[in-house]
């Protein structure tokens, strides 16, 4: 299939391979990746008058717009079987980035063959940078010859290239992403070449000999923050944000621990979680082996980097809220929130941590 950004001048675009059986919610996880997209905001696909996408999608749909279908219910196959047939994917629903999505055909391949990007054109624009049309006065910016419009432009996209396409390294984020969550393997290998220590990383560690707690039925929980390889990653990813508190829930209903306001120390769980399973924040697994190593168990560890998310994340917020509004304002807020929560997770400070546990213990 061709995905393309509608409007982009010139083209942005990717020739993208899938399985035909390929839900929508993870082409949307697919198309993310290969255009260089952070996940951060709402999406939905449509044809015609149907909608599909996650469930939070029909809070922000006006009044006399139908309610979404699951996209997770919904298999490419479906809508994208035939040469030229055609699917819109609209991602961000205050920039509005338009993507439309044109099967080329298919072709025999292996049943597990991951997803693979076979071509494509430019960067994907900055998130948050005021949608295409905005985009386009800064690339025409940066073209005009006035010294003053050079170094506005500079000043609001950054280091930004927009004819970087590094077809090789989508495709390998491509293959961390589908052997974590769907083959339910982990990646032998290095996502990023800059830090040594991500070699490794994404490999299957010996069994850990903490035993898997049961629940009243005898069934296995799905959570144990105490196992050193973490939630299994398909079935934690075939589990909606609600079922992954549930799970963390009772895991300490199991174990009989006590918390202060157990929900939100629940979703404080299920964010870190989320984040070591999220091949675009590595930091995060760093971070919490440099925890383990340091004497923390996988739970505190784990609770030390729910501060450094939740702080992070908070920060960010008011940051927001304080700023005039405006483009550089945006790409400081939102648009920049992996990556000062990437920031963050490689400043954590082991030791620093523990201390000012001791510190409060005292």
């Amino acid at each position: 299939m061709r995905v393309e950004l509608m409007d982009s001048r010139p083209n942005i675009w990717r020739r993208l391979s899938v399985a035909a059986d390929t839900p929508l919610s993870l082409l949307h996880e697919f198309i993310q990746i290969a255009m260089g997209w952070t996940n951060s905001h709402l999406y939905e696909f449509s044809r015609e008058r149907e909608r599909f996408g996650p469930p939070l999608v029909n809070m922000h749909a006006a009044n006399d717009t139908m309610d979404a279908t699951s996209d997770a219910t919904v298999q490419v196959r479906q809508f994208l079987a035939h040469a030229g047939s055609q699917l819109t994917y609209l991602y961000d629903f205050g920039d509005d980035w338009v993507h439309l999505i044109t099967s080329e055909g298919s072709v025999d391949a292996p049943d597990d063959a991951p997803p693979y990007v076979l071509a494509g054109e430019r960067a994907c624009p900055p998130e948050d940078c005021g949608g295409i049309h905005r985009f386009t006065d800064l690339l025409r910016a940066a073209t005009a010859k006035s010294r003053k419009k050079k170094r506005s432009n500079e000043d609001e996209l950054g280091d930004f290239d927009p004819a970087h396409f590094d077809r090789d390294r989508v495709n390998e984020k491509l293959l961390v992403y589908y052997k974590t969550f769907v083959t339910g393997e982990r990646y032998d290998g290095d996502i990023d070449n800059e830090d040594e220590d991500d070699a490794g990383l994404w490999s299957s560690p010996d069994p850990a000999d903490v035993p898997v707690p049961l629940d009243n039925m005898g069934n296995p929980v799905l959570y144990d923050p105490n196992d050193s390889r973490g939630p299994d990653p398909l079935r934690w990813a075939q589990l909606d944000e609600d079922e992954h508190v549930q799970a963390i829930l009772a895991y300490h209903d199991i174990m009989n621990e006590t918390v202060a306001m157990p929900q939100i120390h629940a979703t404080a769980h299920a964010l870190v979680e989320h984040h070591l399973l999220s091949p675009q924040l590595p930091s995060a697994k760093r971070a919490l082996k440099r925890a383990i190593e340091h004497g923390l168990s996988r739970h505190d560890a784990i609770h030390a980097l729910s501060q450094v998310a939740l702080s992070t994340m908070s920060e960010h917020s008011a940051h927001r809220s304080a700023s005039k509004p405006g483009i550089r304002s945006r790409q400081r807020s939102t648009a920049s929130t992996d990556a000062a929560l990437d920031m963050a997770y490689r400043k954590f400070d082991a030791k620093k941590w523990l201390r000012a546990m001791e510190s409060e213990d005292e």
